[in-house]
């Protein structure tokens, strides 16, 4: 199921048009581009973000789902550390109403954090305060 997500999803070409888009293939004046430039997310990332256009679509793929509104918003997918993916937050352009819509793809206590698929586990990344 999480293979199939990946692939329908955010690489697929047989969904026209595709569902998700990675933000590094927007342009500069696209309303996600310049919220992430406002909060300061550097370009480098764009090319871990993705922007669903329409939250309904979720339903399609996460059946469980209940999603009355279509909407534009910015997507964190989060992998494990085999880089499969275990679900993601949506989060809206806007200022008001719901803000965050997470899925989950997997049962369980999984940890769902954003990047951990790219965390070295031989390589220290927090400071030793002792």
């Amino acid at each position: 199921m999480i293979q199939t997500f990946v692939r329908q999803i955010i690489r697929s070409p047989n969904l026209k048009p595709p569902i998700c888009t990675r933000l590094d293939a927007l342009p500069e004046t696209h309303a996600v581009i310049q919220y992430c430039n406002a909060r300061k997310i550097p370009k480098f990332y764009h090319q871990h973000l993705y922007l669903i256009k329409d939250t309904t679509k979720l339903k399609e793929l996460v059946p469980d789902t209940n999603i009355p509104f279509p909407e534009e918003r910015l997507v964190l997918p989060f992998f494990d550390t085999n880089k499969k993916l275990l679900g993601g937050t949506c989060r809206s352009l806007k200022p008001k109403g719901l803000r965050y819509l997470t899925f989950k793809l997997v049962e369980g206590n999984t940890p769902m954090i954003f990047g951990l698929d790219r965390i070295d586990p031989n390589i220290k990344i927090y400071r030793d305060w002792e």
